[in-house]
C-alpha cells in the first residue's frame, strides 16, 4: 500500500514541493537517503540517513519525503495508494509524534490529503482537532493554499501565524512532555524524602534501563529469579529493584551505575519504590521508549540541576 503514486507527485508539484518531477530545495527523498550508505553518498545525505533512521523504516512510519525548512525537518510526507485504516493512521501520527522533530506529517493517497500536528501527543481519535490540521477528500489544492501550506507560504511564514500554524505547539512535543514526566516523578521522589540529587540519579538509571528494555538490549540474565522479565513489573518491588540495579553496576562496569550506588546502599524502599515505577508506566513514558534522541532529551531534563 505505501508507494510514491503519480497522484502523489502532482500534488506536491501544485503545492511546489516538486518541480517537472524533480524535488525542489529542502524535499529530501527518502529513496536517496535510504541509498546514501549503500551507494556511496555524500557525507551531508549520510548524515541525514542516520538522522532520520526511525521514520525512514518501513516497519514504522516509512516516510516517502522529508521537507527540511531552513536544515531543520518540518514535514514527513507519506504517499500510499489506497486510503488507510484509522488505526494505520494513528500508528504513524504516534511514530510521527516520538521522532520529535518534524512539525506536520501528510498522508496522501489517490484521493485524499490528510495533514496532522505531528507535536500534538497522540490521542484514540486521531480526528481531534488538536492532531488533524486538514483532511480533504478529492483534489482539494485550493484548500490547501487558502490554509497557507502551499510550500512558498510555509518559507515565507504565512502558514505559521496563521490558524493552522499556530496550532502546533513545541510544549506538546514529545520532549517537552517527556520533561514534564520526570519533572513529576522527581518531585514525588524528593517528597519521600531523597535528596533531589539522589532523585535525579535514580530517575536516569531508570529511564536508562527502560531505554534498553525498548531496545530489546537488556540481558535477560538480569532478570533470573526475580519473578518477572519485565522492568516496570521488577520496580513494583524495593527489593528487587536493588538486586537488579546491582546487576546492572556489575554489567555496565560502574559507568553509569557507579559502586556506591550498588546493593545495598540503593535508596529505593517502599514509600519511593511507586514513583519510579510510575516514571516507566507513565502513557508519555511508554510512547517516549521510541524516541530516537533519547540522550539529547535526557541532557534537557537535568540541564537545570
Amino acid at each position: 500500500m505505501s508507494c510514491a503514486t503519480k497522484e502523489y507527485y502532482e500534488h506536491l508539484e501544485e503545492l511546489g514541493f516538486y518541480r517537472r518531477g524533480n524535488p525542489t530545495s529542502g524535499v529530501l527523498p527518502a529513496r536517496k537517503l535510504l541509498e546514501a550508505r549503500t551507494t556511496g553518498g555524500d557525507a551531508t545525505t549520510i548524515d541525514r540517513s542516520f538522522k532520520y533512521q526511525a521514520v525512514l523504516d518501513r516497519n514504522k512510519l516509512g516516510v516517502t519525503d522529508i521537507f527540511e525548512l531552513a536544515e531543520s525537518p518540518c514535514i514527513y510526507f507519506k504517499s500510499l495508494s489506497a486510503d488507510p485504516s484509522m488505526e494505520d493512521l494513528r500508528r504513524w501520527h504516534g511514530w510521527a509524534w516520538n521522532h520529535g522533530l518534524a512539525r506536520m506529517l501528510w498522508i496522501v493517497t489517490p484521493t485524499q490529503i490528510r495533514i496532522f500536528n505531528a507535536y500534538a501527543c497522540p490521542r484514540d481519535d486521531i480526528q481531534d482537532p488538536a492532531i488533524s490540521l486538514f483532511e480533504q477528500v478529492g483534489r482539494g489544492l485550493a484548500e490547501l493554499r487558502k490554509y497557507q501550506f502551499a510550500k512558498d507560504q510555509i518559507e515565507s511564514g504565512e502558514f505559521w501565524t496563521g490558524a493552522k500554524g499556530r496550532r502546533i505547539e513545541r510544549q506538546t512535543r514529545i520532549d517537552e512532555q517527556l520533561v514534564k514526566d520526570l519533572e513529576l516523578a522527581r518531585r514525588e521522589l524528593v517528597s519521600t524524602g531523597l535528596a533531589q540529587a539522589t532523585a535525579n540519579r535514580l530517575l536516569l538509571k531508570t529511564i536508562f534501563v527502560a531505554y534498553l528494555e525498548a531496545r530489546s538490549i537488556v540481558p535477560p540474565a538480569l532478570f533470573n529469579d526475580l519473578g518477572t522479565r519485565r522492568f516496570e513489573q521488577v520496580l513494583v518491588d524495593p527489593g528487587a529493584t536493588r538486586i537488579f540495579f546491582k546487576r546492572m553496576a556489575d554489567t555496565f562496569n560502574g559507568d553509569l551505575f557507579p559502586p556506591h550506588w550498588s546493593y545495598p546502599s540503593l535508596p529505593i524502599r517502599s514509600n519511593n519504590c511507586p514513583s519510579v515505577s510510575a516514571s516507566c508506566r507513565a502513557p508519555t513514558w511508554r510512547r517516549a521508549k521510541e524516541f530516537s534522541n533519547f540522550l539529547d532529551m535526557i541532557s534537557a531534563s537535568y540541564q537545570s540541576n
